[in-house]
């Protein structure tokens, strides 16, 4: 499984994790980053968590 964040911005923490397999971070290419989940299986759901100081934390989820 491989999720891609298309407006990755290196001024905040990005928190992710998976409820199966391992995720792989590739480093960033400008506004891109890949997740790579290995030995995902079906209903695998990767989700990402955005920080920031005096910023609002921001979560998304994919199931795949």
């Amino acid at each position: 499984m491989t999720v891609v964040i298309n407006n990755y911005d290196p001024s905040y923490a990005y928190l992710v994790s998976s409820n199966r397999g391992t995720i792989v971070k590739s480093l960033p290419v400008g506004t891109f980053m890949t997740l790579t989940v290995t030995n995902a299986a079906a209903n695998t759901t990767v989700t990402v968590q955005t920080l920031r100081q005096d910023t609002v934390a921001g979560t998304a989820s994919i199931t795949g």
